[in-house]
């Protein structure tokens, strides 16, 4: 597999590049894949609860395409017109964009380790940035028709939490079931995997869900934040609404 890794169809398109000497750069790539260069989104993630945007999906400010500077500081966006685009930059958390088809909306987010996380009590329905992008890409609309495209994500071999200081960060994914994890003991946590099951048990078909099927750790044109020399280095993934 060469860079970029492109999922397209007639409604949307996903593409996953290395990383981009410049903001100005990843904006000239999204006008490559359809993008109206006048609405283009730069977001800069959360990457934890203390980061501006933390959990928050935002309407998008489309920034000109001589702005080297991020437009959202959040985990996502919502891109509601033909020609709207939206760009993340991310080192192994996988990047998620969610289409309902009759409404023709694109909800594109970051989905880290920290906003995967349940917060809700046991015993009760999961509440995570996937919760709060799936309800409301679907606010209002009867028979929601979703797809989804996932991005961008470390595999789990590549993301343990095995040792004692990290069983705080792991221990609240045990409620989801084995289906968090591919080695408990290890504390391999498969982010992809949790994302695919809360997009079924929320009704999504199998058929439309799809992911790229890399690991940023292992596919030489990416960067991953565990295994790269580069910690600053950050991988980019694409979403444009057709």
């Amino acid at each position: 597999m060469t860079e970029p890794y492109v999922f397209s169809t007639s409604k949307y398109t996903v593409a996953l590049y290395g990383p981009q000497p410049s903001i100005i750069k990843a904006r000239e790539l999204a006008v490559v894949h359809g993008a109206n260069p006048d609405r283009i989104c730069a977001i800069k993630a959360a990457s934890n609860a203390t980061c501006r945007g933390f959990k928050e999906i935002q309407a998008p400010n489309f920034g000109s395409m001589a702005k080297n500077d991020f437009d959202n500081y959040a985990d996502g966006v919502t891109l509601t017109k033909p020609g709207d685009s939206a760009i993340l930059w991310t080192a192994g958390c996988p990047s998620d964009a969610m289409l309902e088809h009759s409404t023709n909306t694109l909800l594109f987010t970051h989905s880290g380790r920290p906003a995967l996380t349940p917060k809700n009590d046991l015993g009760e329905p999961i509440n995570n940035i996937i919760t709060l992008a799936y309800q409301q890409l679907v606010f209002g609309v009867k028979n929601p028709q979703v797809e989804a495209f996932i991005a961008g994500c470390v595999c789990p071999e590549h993301f343990r939490h095995d040792k004692l200081e990290a069983q705080p960060l792991i221990t609240p994914f045990d409620q989801i079931g084995e289906v968090a994890f591919t080695n408990r003991i290890k504390g391999t946590l498969d982010l992809k995997r949790i994302i695919i099951w809360q997009l079924l048990e929320a009704g999504v078909l199998p058929q439309n869900i799809h992911h790229d099927g890399l690991c940023t750790a292992e596919t030489p044109w990416l960067t991953d934040y565990r295994t790269s020399k580069n910690k600053e280095a950050r991988n980019v993934v694409i979403a444009v609404l057709h």
